[in-house]
């Protein structure tokens, strides 16, 4: 525990609630697998004029939700790794007020 402008902070509570972003991070991840698996490029649908109107609106949706997913699953682990990195200057900012000189 660390005293911080009126506050008490737990670092180690602070990690261990920090693996819940990973943790939605890989979720994320798993569905992207998911809905790459199940809905594929489009490419079964065939080459007639209704096939290629269709993937010419559905293939740039596909690469935004892609790229939606990739964006947040990392947003969610950089979370994650922002909140170890500051239970780490809470945790040296202690020891440091605690040295004796």
């Amino acid at each position: 525990m660390t005293m911080y402008n009126g506050y008490l902070v737990y670092p180690a509570q602070m990690r261990t609630r920090a693996t819940g972003f990973t943790d939605a991070g890989h979720d994320l991840e798993v569905v992207k697998k998911t809905l790459e698996t199940d809905l594929g490029d489009g490419e079964y649908l065939g080459r007639d004029q209704y096939a290629e109107q269709f993937l010419k609106n559905y293939k740039p949706l596909l690469a935004s939700i892609w790229k939606m997913l990739d964006d947040n699953a990392k947003g969610l682990h950089g979370v994650k790794g922002g909140l170890d990195d500051m239970a780490t200057t809470y945790e040296q900012a202690d020891v440091a007020s605690t040295i004796q000189a």
